[in-house]
């Protein structure tokens, strides 16, 4: 059946026919308000429901006694945010800080304090992730990355090759002047041209690979905070290197630094000194190697004239095996006719005494 309010304390049903409602006192309906809550805190935490999302740390604050911190977690798009409890160790072990955007896996938990149900979520992992504008640049760079030719080019043959080494200016220059002194030690074989750069800027450090016409491109940096080394990481930059027509060679830090970079180079050395060292050695193995071609090219050339000697001494000596043939022919020959003159001779001497026996 149908009601419609009347007056305090009553309610009207359609028909027009008053029926009597309770009145509570403010203290009862406080109390039901309370079982309310309680109610939905027992059945949240029975539930126990595991539940996984996304959102940027908040300020951690001060430790909440001795093992979690209350901090919200919030939504970048929306503002909207969550109270969450996270243990202390998994905040110090994931080096999480503020502003930092995290996937957390938690309960959701709640209580009741003075009659007023408080939800919370109760962070049992988590793990730094990029907030979602982040990835979806990281998609577009690694599609723009699969569209670039990262194909190795050939160590310059010719002798002196021009070397041009880009790093940081002022006070870090250190990681450029390294290679260079390595390459001072053969200065009739490099040619070296120190170009600074300032190393927080991506597009000015693309527009020099750009205008570079080296032999050989050496981007260089010493050790540092491994934020100081996004450059190398940089599209700009990345596409400039796999356009560059020579020989590239990188040389940043220490071994623990690692950019997308060194997927666009021929040699990704350990340290600018190592990526001097690394050009002086192929400097070095092109010098042998062109010294063994021009051993092999005189054993070559000398084998050919004793070859080409060795045909005109056999052309000679089948020449003069003809000639004493034919010399043997002919004395042949005439040793026949010889012999046989003398024979008519011998036998008209015998036949002239025969007569003249005869005679007598």
């Amino acid at each position: 059946m149908s009601r419609s309010s009347t007056a305090a304390g009553q309610v009207m049903p359609t028909s027009g026919e008053p029926v009597a409602m309770r009145i509570l006192t403010v203290a009862a309906l406080n109390e039901t308000f309370a079982q309310i809550a309680a109610n939905v805190v027992r059945r949240t935490k029975e539930l126990e429901w595991l539940i996984q999302l996304e959102g940027d740390i908040g300020d951690l604050g001060a430790k909440k006694g001795s093992w979690h911190y209350d901090v919200p977690l919030s939504d970048p798009r929306t503002g909207a945010a969550v109270l969450c409890n996270v243990p202390a160790d998994l905040v110090a072990g994931h080096d999480v800080r503020e502003g930092h955007h995290v996937r957390v896996v938690g309960r959701a938990d709640a209580n009741c304090f003075r009659d007023v149900a408080r939800f919370r979520l109760t962070i049992i992992d988590l793990a730094t992730v990029s907030a979602p504008e982040e990835q979806e640049v990281e998609r577009s760079t690694l599609a723009a990355l699969k569209q670039l030719s990262n194909g190795r080019r050939s160590f310059p043959s010719t002798t002196p090759i021009s070397v041009t080494i880009i790093g940081p200016s002022g006070s870090r220059a250190k990681g450029g002047i390294d290679m260079a002194q390595v390459l001072s030690r053969d200065e009739a074989s490099v040619m070296v041209d120190q170009v600074d750069v300032r190393m927080g800027d991506p597009v000015a450090m693309a527009n020099v690979i750009r205008e570079t016409r080296s032999d050989v491109l050496a981007l260089v940096r010493g050790g540092g905070d491994t934020k100081e080394f996004s450059v190398f990481d940089n599209l700009a930059v990345i596409e400039a290197l796999s356009l560059y027509p020579g020989y590239r060679v990188i040389g940043l830090g220490h071994e623990g630094d690692r950019t997308l970079a060194e997927l666009f180079v021929d040699h990704a050395a350990i340290t600018p000194s190592d990526a001097g060292h690394h050009v002086l050695s192929r400097i070095r193995e092109n010098e042998e190697a062109a010294a063994a071609a021009r051993r092999t090219s005189i054993a070559q050339k000398t084998a050919d004239e004793m070859r080409e000697r060795a045909a005109i001494a056999e052309t000679k000596l089948t020449e003069t095996e003809g000639r004493a043939k034919s010399v043997e022919d002919r004395f042949k020959d005439m040793s026949q006719k010889v012999q046989f003159g003398w024979s008519w001779l011998l036998l008209a001497a015998l036949a002239g005494l025969g007569v003249g026996y005869f005679v007598r």
